[in-house]
């Protein structure tokens, strides 16, 4: 994935001067809406409404970039502030509006008025891919040195050695069996088929990690939303309890986080030894929840 910067041409008076347009190859967008006649307006000062939207159901792992408008039946093309966002994060975002000027519907600018017209918010947003060494959302150039490097996303359909932070160790599956039930662990890392992993797309920003040796995809048994929960590998199944988020960890690595629980990919008790196990556990920064992507 990159990031192309493309130059193009402007003209001013007579004099041709060369701008710098960024295009960005993107992970991942989603859009929705608040609900019109429902949305959770809010008095804002004396002369303005405002709103929280909530995108958490995205799954975004970074702050994208929020593009928005006004929608509803009458009147909000008198308003100002649609698409101005405040206060974004990987989950949501505000938008503050009053009318324009001199304009008015005729009525104070409320929350009821608002819902009266069917007043509500449109989004796209749009999460970009970082590249290795590309400064996160957060760093700027002055900062760049105490600040740490966005890690280099995996591809899609290339084999991995999945390596734990904490131990150096693969992700691996034990005894190299091929049935399903088979338990994943840690071990030192080795040219075996059993260690190497593949990541397939299983849409909206999740992937199957899919053992080369067995073509099983790793899971949490039984889609348990408990911590502690085991890992194992199994038949791949269109089921949530297969699919895994990476999140940006820095320095290389990524959480693997199960949609189906939020929870991290975890090596048991930050064991260091051959065979320690892998379940899954509340996300903690820990580096036993770090993994590498290493191509095989």
């Amino acid at each position: 994935m990159v990031t192309t910067p493309l130059p193009t041409t402007s003209t001013t008076n007579g004099t041709s001067s060369t701008q710098v347009t960024t295009v960005t190859t993107v992970a991942k967008i989603a859009s929705g809406k608040t609900k019109p006649g429902a949305t959770n307006w809010q008095v804002n000062g004396g002369s303005g409404i405002l709103v929280d939207v909530d995108t958490s159901t995205a799954g975004f792992s970074r702050t994208p970039i929020y593009v928005t408008s006004i929608g509803g039946d009458a009147w909000h093309w008198g308003t100002t502030g649609g698409s101005s966002v405040y206060n974004a994060t990987e989950k949501g975002f505000r938008i503050e509006i009053r009318f324009e000027g001199d304009f008015s519907s005729g009525a104070a600018l409320t929350p009821e008025k608002a819902n009266e017209y069917k007043w509500h918010v449109n989004w796209i947003a749009i999460e970009p891919w970082l590249e290795e060494g590309q400064l996160s959302s957060t760093q700027t150039s002055s900062t760049a040195t105490t600040t740490t490097p966005a890690s280099t996303v995996p591809s899609v359909g290339k084999y991995y050695y999945l390596i734990a932070k904490h131990s150096n160790k693969a992700l691996d599956v034990q005894a190299a069996s091929t049935a399903d039930g088979g338990n994943v662990q840690q071990y030192t890392k080795n040219s075996v088929p059993q260690q190497h992993w593949q990541l397939q797309d299983a849409g909206g920003g999740y992937y199957y990690l899919v053992a080369k040796h067995s073509g099983k995809a790793l899971n949490v048994v039984g889609g348990s939303q408990d911590d502690g929960a085991n890992a194992t590998q199994w038949s791949k199944q269109d089921r949530d309890y297969f699919k895994w988020q990476l999140q940006d960890a820095g320095d290389g690595y990524f959480y693997l986080i199960a949609k189906h629980s939020g929870k991290a990919l975890d090596v048991y008790n930050l064991s260091t030894a051959d065979a320690g196990n892998v379940l899954q556990w509340t996300k903690n920064g820990k580096d036993n929840q770090k993994w590498k992507f290493v191509p095989v």
